[in-house]
This record gives structure tokens, C-alpha cells and sequence, in this order.
């Protein structure tokens, strides 16, 4: 049996893989790699593939599910167009063959947990500089700050406003 870049687009890949294991002896199975799957320059504005539902890890025999989250389309998570020209034929896809059974898993992340998996990944490839990483965490907490500065003036002014 052949699975070929077929279980990053399906809603239920953990069902796909508990079917195979079912009617299957063996199986090689293909996924595009983490690393392709976060890089910009597929589409306009995205990283991957927009129909991609699944960011797919082979650890030896298992697969790691972990649902592609839109996070992973903001430059700091996700690699940048040259790194996909760069890449070999090789490096865009992850494969494992196996034989009578293998592991399978989904990684369930919320809230923070996703920010921290997608810049986990980023920096385990290190595809930016310290510097422009710095400059940017900078920016994220004077944005983060300038934007409860206007929050609180603008209910300072609705209760001001009230009151008169």
C-alpha cells in the first residue's frame, strides 16, 4: 500500500492511519516535511499550502499530527520563500515505510501552547537572525503596550463622557 501526500489534507488522518494499519501489511507512507510545509512562497501570504489541515513529524515509526495553525502564516513562525527555493528534493517530504503496525498521534495545542510550538520549530531552524528576533519582540510588546494605552483612554473618555 502507498499513502502519498494524502493525510495533510484529510480532517481525520488518525482514522486514515487506523484503516491502514487495519487492511495493510505494510505500508510506505509521504507527507511533505515541517519544514516545507513552513515555508512562504507556495501561495501569496500563506506558508504551505492553504488546503494543508495538518503540520505531519515522522519519529521513527509514528507520526505526529499537529493542526497547521494560522500563526504559522506571521513571518516569525513560518520560513521565508528563499528557504524553499533553496531546499532539495529531499528535504520537501518526510516518508517512513512500515510493517505490520506503527504509532500515530495528534498533538492537541491551545492559546500559548501554539506560539510557543510554531517558534519551538523556528528556532530549532534558525532561518533569522538574533538581532532582527530581538528588534521583533520589541515591536510585539511596544504594540501590545500602545494598544492598552488607547484602550484605556478611550473607556477614561466613555466615562467622562457619561458622566457630563
Amino acid at each position: 500500500m502507498i499513502c502519498s501526500h494524502t493525510l495533510e489534507d484529510i480532517r481525520d488522518p488518525l482514522w486514515v492511519c487506523s484503516e491502514m494499519i487495519r487492511i495493510a501489511k505494510a505500508c510506505y507512507i509521504e507527507v511533505p516535511s515541517r519544514r516545507w510545509e513552513s515555508c512562504r512562497g507556495h501561495e501569496p501570504g500563506i506558508a504551505g499550502l492553504s488546503h494543508h489541515r495538518w503540520l505531519i513529524g515522522i519519529e521513527g515509526n509514528g507520526l505526529r499530527f499537529i493542526q497547521k495553525f494560522h500563526k504559522i502564516h506571521n513571518w516569525r513562525y513560518s520560513l521565508p520563500a528563499a528557504a524553499l527555493r533553496r531546499m532539495s528534493e529531499e528535504e520537501k517530504v518526510s516518508w517512513m515505510f512500515w510493517r505490520d503496525s506503527f504509532e500515530f498521534r495528534e498533538v492537541t495545542l491551545h492559546g500559548e501552547a501554539q506560539t510557543d510550538e510554531l517558534k519551538r520549530f523556528m528556532d530549532s531552524v534558525r532561518p533569522y537572525p538574533v538581532l532582527l528576533l530581538a528588534l521583533h519582540q520589541e515591536w510585539e510588546l511596544l504594540n501590545h503596550l500602545s494598544r492598552r494605552a488607547v484602550g484605556k483612554g478611550l473607556r477614561t473618555l466613555a466615562g467622562l463622557s457619561a458622566k457630563g
